[in-house]
């Protein structure tokens, strides 16, 4: 069997967060990542550290994401309609994909122990 490879690597760690500002401030002020994006509008930051990696934050935008009890790894892939087609062809439930214009298109996704992932295409 030729496996199929959709995924390109892990880019960024997430969290649903209360407070955006309170998050900013942890995570710079105190901590010193730099902040990298700011879309106001979402409600979301992304930060890094000089190690690589990054942090994405963003207060509650949909059903069931509550602060504190959702963090998720995403999954960086080059054509998120492609990979949510082959995932599903395995038996995984994917989520709606939404799109941030200009930026990203995500979908959400969970494995058999209920951990939470996303699809991310990054646009920009």
């Amino acid at each position: 069997m030729t496996k199929t490879k959709i995924a390109k690597g892990m880019t960024m760690s997430c969290l649903t967060v209360s407070d955006i500002k309170k998050t900013k401030h942890l995570l710079v002020d105190i901590l010193g990542l730099e902040c990298t994006e700011h879309a106001e509008e979402y409600n979301w930051m992304e930060f890094k550290g000089e190690d690589g990696g990054y942090i994405g934050a963003g207060q509650p935008c949909g059903e069931g994401m509550k602060a504190g009890v959702n963090a998720s790894l995403s999954i960086s892939v080059d054509n998120i309609e492609e990979a949510k087609a082959h995932l599903e062809s395995h038996g995984v439930t994917v989520g709606e994909i939404n799109e941030i214009p200009g930026h990203v298109k995500l979908a959400p996704f969970k494995d058999e122990d209920g951990n939470e992932f996303f699809l991310a295409q990054k646009l920009d």
